[in-house]
């Protein structure tokens, strides 16, 4: 009966009898080797970089067994060989983010990491900064598709001075690359002028994805050169870009600050959710302007090649003319699935692609969106609406078990969740069976 009694115990709660839990040697030897990674940035994450601490509890998540390795222990979690190990409960939706579980607030990472130590450090450092919004007020701000980026000379603008920061980094001679930084803050004032509150989105980009991935460039363990050239490149792909609403802001940002942080980086600690770039730099270089910009705006346009920015965007124009075509044949009058997104969905795309369509919301070429209703890949054009609160794509579509699929796109649905009609409509809708 005794012997009856335990087994019961154990099978109850799977983590009170550590020794029964069939965590993998080569699982557990791994997720200390990325502890190990994930201790030695937090280590050069702080001072002289930050003035607070980066670092948090993290998950190491497998998806396939639901365990989770940590590096802190928590409430349903054993010492395993120097760390500490679980099962995440199947009720939980596992997606890399900020996770509240048992009373604790995680940062939760999806095994495997990514092999590419770049790749894996930019993952993890832009996951902390996420657990770090509210210590930040970052919470406060709010990342809304910057629709004045589809404006003729909006573009243009954010271009010039796009093409202002790479010849800043492309200079060697202090004096001069100093000159093109103090036109492409120029530019960037003439953006904020013209745009008024509109340029609010830009700040909140700016520092909610800009700063972040800064952080990622100066801990990167890369030289100088080695970070600029990929600078270089991201700006110089700006400029080929047909869409700027949210691309901007991982490549902006960094460019400024990684050329201020080759002189200080204790600009980096006055970071706040307030803070606008503008006054940042300018204070940073004590830049002046004459009270009469029109000279500073001439040079611009005739300095920072204006005239082929401006004969990009005319051709821009005509390419959208004929997608807007496609995607009105596709969205307006016809079935269509939708989901419902909240903060547990994930949407991995290229931000550049974002084809604005018809006041209704943004066009995403290809993308992958994941949720507690399962994972969806899209290869030719779902819909956002404006307000991020739903996704679209096509119909008509097959089902067979947990598997859906489009002309377009492939769904793999999670326990309990369908595709249903949506009522009073040809529409239909990813929701739970009833």
């Amino acid at each position: 009966m005794r012997k009856l009694l335990l087994l019961l115990l154990c099978t109850a709660n799977l983590l009170s009898c550590s020794r029964k839990v069939p965590y993998q040697k080569e699982t557990i030897r791994e997720a200390r080797l990325e502890f190990q990674n994930i201790d030695s940035l937090c280590l050069s994450a702080q001072e002289p970089l930050l003035n607070f601490r980066l670092c948090a509890p993290v998950l190491l998540f497998e998806p396939e067994t639901r365990h989770v390795f940590s590096n802190e222990p928590g409430d349903s979690l054993v010492k395993v060989d120097g760390i500490f190990a679980g099962i995440l409960p199947s009720a939980i939706p596992a997606m890399n983010g900020p996770l509240e579980w048992n009373g604790k607030h995680w940062t939760l990472l999806m095994l495997p990491l990514p092999e590419n130590a770049a790749d894996k450090n930019h993952l993890i450092i832009h996951s902390f900064f996420r657990f770090n919004e509210d210590k930040l007020g970052f919470n406060q701000l709010q990342t809304p598709h910057c629709q004045h980026l589809n404006e003729r000379d909006n573009r243009i603008w954010m271009k010039i001075e796009a093409t202002a920061l790479e010849m800043a980094l492309r200079s060697d001679d202090e004096a001069e690359q100093k000159e093109h930084l103090r036109m492409a803050l120029a530019a960037r004032k003439m953006r904020k002028i013209s745009t008024g509150d509109y340029f609010i989105r830009e700040l909140h980009h700016d520092l909610k994805i800009g700063f972040p991935e800064l952080i990622w460039l100066l801990m990167n363990q890369q030289t100088y050169e080695t970070n600029k050239t990929a600078l270089i490149a991201s700006l110089s792909h700006l400029q080929q870009a047909d869409h700027l609403m949210n691309a901007f802001a991982a490549v902006m940002f960094p460019a400024y600050g990684y050329l201020m942080s080759q002189q200080s980086t204790q600009w980096l600690k006055s970071i706040q959710h307030q803070s606008d770039l503008i006054p940042l730099v300018q204070d940073f270089y004590q830049f002046t302007y004459p009270e009469d910009f029109g000279g500073v705006m001439n040079l611009l346009s005739t300095k920072y090649h204006r005239q082929a920015i401006e004969t990009f965007e005319d051709q821009r124009e005509k390419r959208l003319i004929a997608l807007a075509e496609k995607y009105h044949q596709k969205f307006i009058g016809s079935p269509f699935v939708m989901i419902r997104l909240n903060k547990q969905t994930t949407i991995e795309y290229l931000s550049d692609q974002m084809i604005p369509f018809e006041g209704k919301g943004y066009i995403i070429p290809e993308l992958k969106a994941t949720g507690p209703w399962g994972t969806i890949k899209v290869s030719d054009g779902a819909l956002i609406n404006n307000e991020n609160s739903y996704l679209y794509f096509s119909a008509p579509f097959s089902i067979h078990d947990h598997e859906a699929s489009g002309t377009d796109w492939q769904m793999l649905l999670n326990p309990g969740f369908g595709i249903h009609p949506y009522a009073g409509t040809d529409k239909y809708i990813v929701n739970r069976n009833p």
